[in-house]
């Protein structure tokens, strides 16, 4: 492994621990409208974590000029770079030209620090720092997630508290769960929605309990908030109502349970669930679900938004795809809008939806870069990492956002350029 260099190593614990911050600038233009109505994900928007991102690659690209050849070198990031391309091809046939390009710089910077992960991440030193921002951010997220419940309302009640959205019971589209037949607001947290929230407390979850269970010679100190971290992480799971989080959630507690066999039949249990759950989400709307379509309205939200996204595959530009960022501009043409289905959103199934904005050589590369990632994690035996990925891909197979938000999609990029890293060190 290089070198580690100073500044830009700073800015990159920096980027790690303000991850699930949503605290943005946003740009209202004419292009985010579709048929009068605003669709936010088309809101063009600066992050914190992208300019954090940006000034750590000048950084980077600056102190370790003489290198970066070696370092964008090899498998990994000659992969990735094809992807950029592939998604930046998908970007001059976009209908909405200026949401598209936004959203293609974010994916350009979070994938150049996934390469800068590969480079500088060491199991050693940067796993401690990582599970230290996690027990912070699950107790902090799980205190505000549970006020946020008792309360079925925003606690501060400001943007400018780390992102937290307003909202109450009188919100126009607040989402609201049937809890013993009283509908109960879920927890937003700091996020834009419950399942990014849940989705996101789980994977922090799986790393704080590895590090509880494998680690038991640290001070008492570290053990007492990686209990509270885990404790109030669980209380924030579960008042978001995210039941595929949950699921996950109990996906990968089982596989940290399964290391006690042997990690080799936790690696081949893991990554047979992943590509069956991969499978089953892909052909969800072929599925018996029959009352289960009315009971869970979220089901029937998924059955029609994954049968918009494949038929925008295959009607609109199968190679090229509409554009990245711009499946809502035209997903509209291929919905019936129903009581459960009210508004426009994307595809929840990160791979269809890849396949419908940047195209089926776009989806593939992605597809490639995860696998290539799960094969590195198992061979470099970083089990956290495997994990973690898993979950990934099982979230990915019901949910859009760890593609279309800025938190969880930086969560993803970090997490494969930490399954690839050079720094050696088991987990």
């Amino acid at each position: 492994m290089s070198q580690k260099p100073l500044f830009s190593k700073t800015l990159f614990y920096l980027l790690l621990f303000i991850l699930p911050i949503n605290l943005g600038s946003h740009y209202v233009v004419k292009s985010a409208y579709v048929n009068g109505l605003l669709v936010d994900y088309l809101i063009p928007t600066v992050y914190i974590q992208d300019i954090v991102a940006f000034l750590l690659l000048v950084c980077w690209f600056r102190e370790d000029r003489k290198k970066l050849a070696v370092q964008f070198s090899g498998f990994y990031p000659q992969l990735i770079l094809v992807f950029l391309f592939a998604a930046f091809l998908s970007v001059l046939l976009a209908p909405r030209t200026i949401p598209s390009l936004s959203a293609f710089i974010r994916l350009a910077l979070y994938c150049l620090v996934s390469i800068y992960t590969k480079s500088y991440y060491s199991t050693y030193t940067d796993k401690k720092f990582l599970v230290r921002a996690f027990t912070f951010w699950l107790i902090f997220l799980g205190m505000l997630g549970s006020m946020q419940y008792a309360k079925q309302a925003s606690v501060f009640n400001n943007y400018l508290f780390l992102g937290e959205q307003p909202y109450s019971s009188a919100t126009p589209g607040v989402l609201k769960e049937n809890v013993f037949n009283i509908r109960k607001i879920p927890a937003y947290g700091i996020f834009r929605h419950p399942n990014i929230f849940g989705g996101f407390m789980v994977v922090g979850l799986v790393w704080v309990l590895h590090e509880l269970k494998r680690n038991r010679k640290r001070s008492v100190v570290k053990r007492v908030s990686e209990y509270a971290a885990f404790f109030f992480g669980v209380c924030g799971l579960v008042v978001t109502f995210s039941y595929i989080a949950w699921v996950a959630g109990i996906v990968g507690m089982f596989l940290l349970l399964l290391e006690g066999r042997g990690r080799r039949f936790a690696y081949w249990a893991g990554s047979g669930l992943a590509v069956l759950v991969f499978l089953a989400a892909l052909n969800l709307n072929y599925w018996k679900l029959g009352e289960y379509l009315t009971v869970l309205p979220s089901v029937s939200k998924r059955v029609e938004l994954l049968k918009a996204g494949k038929d925008i595959v295959l009607s609109e530009n199968p190679f090229f795809g509409v554009g990245i960022n711009n499946q809502t501009v035209v997903i509209e043409k291929f919905l019936v809008l129903t009581n459960y289905l009210r508004f426009v959103q994307p595809t929840h199934n990160v791979y269809v939806l890849l396949a419908g904005e940047i195209g089926i050589l776009g989806v593939a590369l992605y597809c490639v870069l995860l696998a290539y990632s799960v094969y590195r994690a198992v061979k470099l035996d970083r089990f956290i990492v495997f994990v973690s990925l898993v979950l990934i891909v099982l979230l990915s197979s019901f949910d859009h956002y760890f593609f279309t938000i800025h938190q969880t999609l930086l969560l993803f990029w970090v997490t494969l350029g930490i399954a690839n890293s050079l720094g050696r060190g088991l987990d």
